[in-house]
């Protein structure tokens, strides 16, 4: 998918659940295909205006999947700086906001925070919580 040019519809409250983009993004980035979710979730982040809430909260998953990638290319160092930022990005968030677009922000942050940071198993799933405990958007 190098130099491939996604179109995408703008994520929001109403149709992250539809929205196939982000979907297809958390798919694939839950199958380790790193590279193929940071190119979907990056031309959502665009949409956005990659400004404000919603393009931080892409961002962050944008710096897991460039994480995952630098794993698998054994580049720790730079692996570590992606995966610091998305945190970074994700911290504000789950203070305001218990789940962000159906991610338990809470619960991710504490499994970021708690897990082993050697990189060399890179196993986070992204899963989307059961719809009506998602309100807090």
């Amino acid at each position: 998918m190098e130099n491939t040019k996604v179109t995408v519809s703008p994520l929001s409250e109403e149709n992250f659940r539809e929205n196939k983009a982000y979907l297809f993004g958390l798919d694939l980035f839950n199958y380790g295909y790193f590279w193929e979710s940071h190119v979907w979730w990056e031309a959502l982040w665009h949409e956005a205006g990659r400004k404000g809430e919603i393009a931080d909260f892409l961002k962050g998953l944008i710096k897991l999947s460039a994480c995952g990638v630098k794993v698998e290319l054994k580049q720790i160092d730079i692996s570590q700086g992606h995966f610091d930022r998305a945190l970074e990005l994700f911290n504000p968030l789950a203070k305001d906001h218990k789940t962000f677009f159906g991610i338990d922000l809470a619960e991710l942050t504490k499994k970021l925070k708690t897990w082993d940071k050697d990189f060399r198993d890179f196993k986070i799933a992204l899963t989307l919580i059961d719809k009506g405990k998602d309100n807090d958007n």
